[in-house]
């Protein structure tokens, strides 16, 4: 009996569609993207078929694609229910804060507050371009300040 698919038939063509980006043999790369769309279609965490398909789809096993999984637990364990915003703490985006003197973190968490979301740090979001960066709603934003930090996070939950 042939197991049954983990992704539904329209993740199933994206899924096509991020393994033929790269070249034969190289499929592993795609792997962070198929575990986030697996996690998308479950809701919270990656199950074990869902690990075993990615598998199958990049030529990994199932334990190399599980120690990927592990190696990333705040972002392919368990996805938050309640809305995140994640300020990076990095040095460079804490220097163009420091010289801006414009106290995101504080300015973040009490506007954060006023709508339930969650607002946290992390270590690095790979935009020292754009220093003081943060993340939220799967988008990545740069030259942050209250104002912008604001605007943003009342867009979307006006």
């Amino acid at each position: 009996m042939k197991p049954a698919r983990f992704f539904t038939p329209e993740n199933l063509q994206i899924v096509k569609r991020l393994v033929s980006r790269y070249p034969p043999g190289q499929e592993r790369a795609s792997l962070v993207p198929l575990l986030d769309l697996a996690q998308r279609q479950h809701g919270t965490w990656i199950p074990p078929s869902a690990m075993q398909e990615i598998g199958n789809t990049t030529n990994l096993s199932f334990e190399q694609v599980f120690a990927i999984v592990l190696a990333y637990p705040t972002s392919f364990q368990w996805r938050p229910c309640a809305p995140q915003l994640r300020i990076c703490d990095s040095w460079m985006c804490c220097q163009k804060a420091k010289q801006r003197d414009n106290g995101i973190f504080e300015a973040a968490q009490s506007i954060a507050s006023q709508y339930g979301v969650e607002v946290k740090t992390t270590s690095c979001l790979g935009a020292c371009y754009g220093a003081p960066a943060f993340w939220f709603n799967d988008k990545i934003h740069t030259d942050a300040t209250k104002e912008t930090i604001k605007e943003i996070i009342s867009k979307e939950f006006t």
